[in-house]
Parts: C-alpha cells; sequence; structure tokens
C-alpha cells in the first residue's frame, strides 16, 4: 500500500506581509478556497481524504473550502504526463491569489543526468501559463508562426528566418529544486551566488566528416552558442517535406565541474493557407523508445495513437475540423534527419534516411486523424529526429 505524502498546505499573508489567522483564513464567508487537481496525463494521484469534487472538468477536479489537500504518486513513472501541477485559488477581500505546486519528475539514470541526482530542462521561452508539449513553426501562408508566444503570454508569434530569437530557456534542477535557469554562463543561479561555468548550446545532428553534416531547418551561429539565440532557417518547403530535418537543438551546462545536458525536438509544419493550423496533439503517440545495447528490441508504448489536430479560422474563430469528413486528407511522412549536406559547397551529398517511424502498426478503428506507429527494429546509435 502507498503511504501518502505529507498533505499540502498553505499561507496566506496581508499586504503587510504578515500571517493570516487560520480561523479568519477557514471561514468560507472570509475566503473562498479551490484547489485544482490534474486528472489527466499526471504523475500525481488524487486520495480518497480530499472527499467529494465540486466540480470537475477536462483536465482538473476541483475541491472547494478545504485547508489542505493530500496527494500520492504514480508507481510507474511516464515521461508523456507532464500536467504535474496542483493549483490553488483564494478568494480574499475582492482579490483573487493565485499558487501552484512546481513539480518535476525525472527517471534516475535518464540521458543527460551524468549519473548524478541534476537534470537539465528545455522549456518553450515563454510567459504563457501553459505552454506547449511540443514546439512547433508553422509556414502559414507567407507567414512563419511559433505555437508560442516567445517571452509572452500571447499564443503564437510571427517570426522572420535568419534572426535570432531565445525560443527555450534551459533549467537546471537537483532533486527536484530549481537551482538555475536562463541563457547563458552570465544567468546567475536562484541564489543569485552561483553561475554555470559553461552553457552551450547546438543543433544536434550528425556530422560524417569536417565538412558534412545533416540538414536541420535551424541555425546556431557559433557567437550565439553560449548565448542561446536561435534562428530558423525557413528551409522546409513543401517539397521538403520527404526529407525531414535534423531540428533537435541540445543544450550542455557544466556544473560544479559536471557536464548535464537536455535536447528538445521542433515540430516543422507547412499549410497553403493562414486559414489553416496543423498540430500534433499532446500526451499522442510515443515520446522516447528503449533500445538494447545492440540497437536491437524496441521498447515503447504504444497505448495512444498519434493524433493530429487541424484547426480551421471561420468567421474570425479557430474550429476544430480535424473529423470533419472530406475535409483534408492526411500523409504522414516517418521521421528522419533528412539529407546531409556540404558545408562548404552547400550542396546535398546523399539522402541520410535514418527512419524511426518505421510504419504504421494498424488502421483499424481508429479516427481519421489518428495514426499509429512503431519505430525502427534495428537502431545504429545515430541521432534521429
Amino acid at each position: 500500500m502507498q503511504q501518502a505524502i505529507q498533505a499540502l498546505t498553505f499561507t496566506v499573508y496581508d499586504n503587510l506581509g504578515n500571517p493570516l489567522n487560520d480561523e479568519i483564513v477557514n471561514n468560507i464567508n472570509n475566503c473562498k478556497i479551490r484547489w485544482g487537481f490534474p486528472i489527466t496525463d499526471t504523475m500525481l494521484v488524487d486520495q480518497e481524504e480530499n472527499g467529494q469534487a465540486a466540480s470537475i472538468d477536462e483536465n482538473y477536479r476541483y475541491y472547494d473550502n478545504l485547508s489542505i489537500l493530500t496527494y500520492n504518486i504514480a508507481q510507474r513513472y511516464d515521461v508523456r504526463k507532464q500536467r504535474n501541477q496542483i493549483k490553488l485559488t483564494i478568494d480574499y477581500k475582492g482579490i483573487s491569489l493565485t499558487a501552484e505546486t512546481n513539480f518535476t519528475f525525472v527517471k534516475q539514470g535518464e540521458p543527460g543526468t551524468n549519473g548524478t541526482e541534476y537534470v537539465v530542462k528545455l522549456i518553450p521561452n515563454t510567459k504563457m501559463n501553459n505552454p506547449p508539449l511540443w514546439p512547433m513553426i508553422t509556414k502559414s501562408g507567407s507567414d512563419y508562426i511559433v505555437n508560442y508566444g516567445i517571452n509572452s503570454s500571447a499564443n503564437e508569434t510571427v517570426i522572420g528566418i535568419n534572426t535570432n530569437y531565445k525560443l527555450f530557456k534551459a533549467q537546471l534542477w537537483h532533486s527536484g529544486d530549481l537551482v538555475w535557469e536562463g541563457f547563458s554562463a552570465t544567468d546567475t543561479a536562484i541564489d543569485n551566488l552561483t553561475k554555470p561555468s559553461v552553457v552551450h548550446w547546438e543543433v544536434l545532428k550528425n556530422k560524417y566528416n569536417s565538412t558534412t553534416a545533416d540538414e536541420s531547418a535551424f541555425n546556431i551561429e557559433s557567437e550565439a552558442s553560449t548565448t542561446g539565440d536561435i534562428q530558423y532557417t525557413g528551409d522546409h518547403l513543401q517539397s521538403d517535406l520527404n526529407t525531414p530535418l535534423a531540428n533537435i537543438i541540445k543544450c550542455s551546462i557544466t556544473w560544479e565541474n559536471k557536464l548535464y545536458y537536455a535536447t528538445i525536438p521542433i515540430i516543422t509544419a507547412w499549410t497553403y493557407s493562414e486559414n489553416y493550423r496543423v498540430n500534433l496533439k499532446e500526451y499522442t503517440g510515443f515520446r522516447y523508445v528503449v533500445y538494447s545495447a545492440d540497437g536491437m528490441f524496441p521498447q515503447y508504448d504504444n497505448s495512444h495513437p498519434f493524433e493530429f489536430i487541424i484547426n480551421q479560422k471561420i468567421n474570425s474563430i479557430w474550429e476544430d475540423v480535424s473529423n470533419v469528413a472530406g475535409n483534408y486528407a492526411i500523409e504522414y511522412i516517418p521521421g528522419a534527419c533528412g539529407n546531409t549536406k556540404n558545408t562548404q559547397s552547400k550542396e546535398t551529398v546523399n539522402a541520410n534516411l535514418l527512419t524511426i517511424l518505421n510504419s504504421t502498426i494498424y488502421r483499424e478503428g481508429l479516427l481519421d486523424n489518428q495514426w499509429q506507429y512503431r519505430p525502427a527494429s534495428t537502431y545504429s546509435g545515430e541521432c534521429v529526429n
């Protein structure tokens, strides 16, 4: 039987920084308390002690006027379960106060941890409350659109090609606590004292010799490798969709003489019209595949098919038309690193199709916008997208 973790409690402070008496806070005539507990795509487990929920929506269960909230942690780790924040809202004298937990779950021995309790995370550089799980850039008409507001609360940002943007922010966590976040080694840690000795950004790709490497739709100039500035080159036109590019960003952090790193892929898409958006639905498909040491016997979670969301702007409102009969046809091309290019002559050398999504497993019983895939049966160890 799982033992419940210590319950969550809270303290309300007045404008002078003095804590309010518990009797005042727990009086429903003074304070309205609401907890939001995630119920989908989460590593958190609700407890019976919380009682009957006041209401439920698609992603959260809400409890009213509880002074404490109990929870537990799922027994099995799942990298896709990223909705792990418990929310608290308190209405007091016409003022709405909000707070939320900041849980991070990692697997021991995960790549980039260097065998320690440190882990690096790359997150969209945005002020959105719920940034997308899958960073994505879409060529929509004549615009290039990022699916989150870069360093803003906007839902989208229109960017220019070959222009520096800080698309991501790096974070360093230790035993569940955030110790540093930023873009370069000049950014201080949470304690305002410590700094990483090195922060290095790069596009992750296979390099075959001094002049030949995988192509990518992204570029990090040598002087930007320490600042986190990333350029989108706009190379993924329609003709390029048959050979997807190596669009994986890597950030390495040297902290107390040890190296840690994280990677994040960027999805690119192309539409004929600015009136359409195409997205990969979050928490669908699998996020990682584990191979044996000899590159055989792939293990992955195929319980959720990949699902695509197609939105159309109708009368200035974005409508989900994903399963409107006859509205579209999906042709999904398995991910690959794409062509290799000579960095001096800029000529394509050969097609290096390192396919990780090998073929569909089945289509029967799935919606039009759902596809089920399996990974390649063998893996060479080279990076893939």
